[in-house]
């Protein structure tokens, strides 16, 4: 999960943003969020602008976004599917120069 992930590359500067699209309220999405104990910031886009920008085409989206705001890596489906490849781009993106 993005709790266990940010746990694992805590050390490398990676940071964790999740995006909720949901239609309730702002309070209902962090009702939510406090109930999972994620320990990361969760934006909610309720007019689309983030998802918009995204070209979000299908949920659940997960984007690596580099240091420069560049998307690194990309994936509409649930990330737990490919989570090798994503943690290949990340361990890739967050090396030493």
């Amino acid at each position: 999960d993005l709790e266990r992930m940010r746990l694992t590359f805590a050390g490398t500067g990676l940071r964790v943003v999740a995006v909720s699209v949901d239609q309730g309220s702002s309070t209902k999405v962090q009702t939510f969020v406090t109930a999972q104990g994620s320990q990361f910031p969760v934006v909610h886009d309720h007019d689309a602008r983030i998802s918009s920008l995204y070209g979000v085409g299908g949920l659940p989206s997960t984007y690596l976004i580099g240091r420069d705001g560049r998307v690194l890596w990309s994936l509409t489906g649930s990330f737990l599917d490919d989570s090798a490849n994503m943690y290949a781009a990340i361990r890739k993106a967050t090396a030493a120069p």
